[in-house]
């Protein structure tokens, strides 16, 4: 008799892309988004669940294909660069010149099984900074609970895809809102000059 390892499941991040708002504000300013920082525990391919407060635990057989750090990343930039709120959305490892930085930081990334129904919740912290004066012009912490279908890993992960396109879509409105006020400050300051 064979004891061979269980073969894990893979999931990946995948929010349904964002519609462009007519009305969405755009600026001639140039976005670089950093990857995101990752709070303690989630910075992992595993996958966290809790079961009752203050513990954190990972499924064995189920795990992220990357960190979740550099799976947003990409969704951050997509997401952004189809607002068309800004002239150039910029990832982290190109080396092109911005105007302003998109710092975020996964809070929490987990299934949530202490709760009746179940969840998946997602809470982001977002700080948008000007580059030229190395100074913050907005932040806002975004939250979303999805409920879970079943009560299993992968019903989890469809959930916290679901409350991630959520916090993605707010973000988004978060970014081009507090870009399009400080470009129109910005250009109200130089015309004074």
């Amino acid at each position: 008799m064979s004891s061979q390892p269980t073969p894990a499941h893979t999931y990946r991040f995948s929010v349904p892309q964002i519609p462009t708002q007519a009305d969405s504000p755009y600026t001639k300013l140039a976005l670089l988004v950093s990857r995101p920082q990752v709070g303690a525990g989630y910075n992992t391919q595993q996958i966290a669940y809790t079961r009752k407060p203050y513990e954190l635990s990972y499924f064995s057989h189920n795990e992220w294909v990357d960190t979740p750090g550099r799976m947003l990343e990409s969704i951050l930039v997509s997401a952004l660069e189809a607002s068309k709120g800004f002239q150039n959305v910029i990832p982290s490892y190109a080396l092109i010149p911005a105007d302003l930085r998109l710092d975020t930081e996964i809070v929490t990334l987990l299934q949530d099984y202490s709760v009746k129904p179940n969840q998946s919740r997602v809470v982001l912290h977002a700080r948008l900074i000007e580059l030229t004066k190395s100074q913050e012009i907005a932040s806002q912490t975004f939250e979303a609970h999805q409920p879970m279908t079943e009560d299993n890993p992968y019903s989890g992960v469809i959930a916290l895809n679901q409350a991630l396109g959520q916090v993605i879509e707010e973000l988004v409105s978060f970014c081009t809102q507090a870009s399009a006020n400080a470009d129109a400050l910005n250009s109200s300051t130089t015309d004074m000059d």
